[in-house]
């Protein structure tokens, strides 16, 4: 059995003993794909719309099912390598962009990184490079859902340079632009399914918000549904964390960082293994709807202003949005998004007070300000000890964050700093 479809045996009663020991693939893929998508600001469906235009055309080109999955979760993957809205951008907006490779060597890096996704990584790998282009050296099946996926990002591209018509009046000029290139840049016998499966209007009209996302639960439903062991889960917490955190390079690793900071702070606090390994993966998601989030305010070195606040205000809601559709994810969607509450309710998105705070949901915020204070960004210097105990007590005086977990930080400061610290 391969690492990616591992089964967990008797996964019913462990279902209902404990909801997190095993977790649904097919949801990860579409957590990690929401994430993503993000990164196009107010385009939010990118990778949907190819992954979907790839089913449709591999579907008509006929593929076997292990490739037509292999095709969908990478689909839904490829631009795993972006995470700046400049570089989302370029790929966007132009047809056969220089910097492309760049994207999808990182992607597939990080995938090869990753056990439960290293089989998608030469097709990440081969998503932007054109038909003759391709080295020889990689399988039929391989080079065919690369240039599969090239041929459906390339067709997303220029609906986008026409997003202010509707579909149905561009889609003859996407399809004759593609044909330009049949041989070229793509298979011409994946062209002519693309042709194919593309002919109807509902092709076009399937692709609109709406209708895609029921299009993805659907496809949701019809999976085999394979599961995911937690031992396995954090591979996908950590691949999301290291692409969030990548947006900037005053954020580099800060995910991790917290992550380790709670799940330390958490054992400190007595929580059980199991409590503190979920408070752990929480910490790795916490900031993933961050990725919505300009890189032109992350790296602002000023004050921000007020629609630059109000943009920011809003990806911790991105966070919980996206983590919450995940089933087992219940409690870890609460505590990585309430991650800026404080106890007197002023804190954002949800305006939470005390009592709705439980203590893991404390402990991450304590460990997101504890990080980011050690890190340099772009507004202000990285804090000395000192100044981040100050920071913290003046905190608790305000009664924003909870005394009895700041006190565990200053009494045991020196691993605390050394788990949040950044390593190379």
């Amino acid at each position: 059995m391969n690492d990616r479809n591992e089964v967990i045996s008797d996964c019913a009663d462990i279902i209902i003993n404990n909801p997190m020991k095993v977790i649904n693939l097919t949801q990860l893929v579409h957590m990690l794909s929401d994430m993503l998508d993000l990164v196009g600001v107010n385009d939010l469906h990118h990778s949907k719309r190819v992954a979907y235009m790839c089913l449709e055309t591999g579907r008509t080109f006929g593929f076997e099912p292990d490739q037509m999955e292999n095709l969908y979760h990478a689909a839904l993957l490829h631009d795993c390598g972006v995470s700046t809205t400049s570089t989302h951008n370029h790929i966007i907006k132009e047809m056969d962009w220089s910097g492309a490779p760049e994207h999808c060597a990182r992607g597939s890096t990080l995938l090869e990184a990753q056990p439960l996704f290293r089989n998608l990584s030469p097709i990440i790998l081969l998503h932007h490079t054109h038909w003759q282009e391709l080295d020889p050296s990689f399988t039929e099946w391989v080079a065919m859902l690369g240039n599969l996926i090239h041929l459906c990002d390339r067709a997303d591209a220029l609906m986008q340079q026409s997003s202010s018509k509707p579909w149905l009046s561009v889609r003859n000029s996407v399809r004759d632009t593609l044909v330009h290139y049949s041989g070229t840049w793509f298979n011409p016998r994946l062209l002519e399914a693309f042709l194919a499966a593309s002919r109807t209007e509902s092709f076009w009209l399937r692709m609109q918000p709406q209708h895609l996302n029921q299009y993805m639960a659907e496809r949701e439903l019809a999976d085999p549904h394979p599961m995911v062991s937690t031992g396995r889960l954090r591979y996908v917490a950590e691949l999301a964390a290291e692409i969030v955190d990548t947006k900037s390079h005053y954020t580099a690793r800060h995910s991790q960082g917290v992550a380790r900071f709670s799940a330390h702070l958490a054992e400190r606090a007595g929580f059980e293994t199991d409590v503190c390994w979920q408070i752990e993966i929480a910490g790795l998601l916490h900031d993933i709807g961050k990725m919505r989030v300009p890189d032109s305010i992350l790296e602002k070195p000023a004050s921000l202003s007020f629609s630059e606040k109000a943009v920011m205000l809003g990806h911790s809601f991105e966070s919980y949005q996206i983590l919450h559709h995940v089933k087992g994810f219940e409690d870890i969607s609460r505590w990585g998004a309430y991650h800026h509450e404080t106890l007197i309710g002023d804190g954002y998105p949800f305006h939470l007070t005390e009592a709705e705070l439980d203590k893991p949901a404390r402990i991450i915020a304590i460990a997101d300000i504890f990080q980011a204070m050690t890190q340099e960004r772009p507004y202000r210097p990285a804090k000395d000890p000192e100044a981040v105990i100050n920071s913290l007590e003046h905190r608790v005086s305000q009664h924003r964050i909870d005394p009895d977990l700041v006190k565990l930080v200053v009494d045991d400061f020196d691993s605390c700093w050394e788990a949040a610290a950044i390593h190379a």
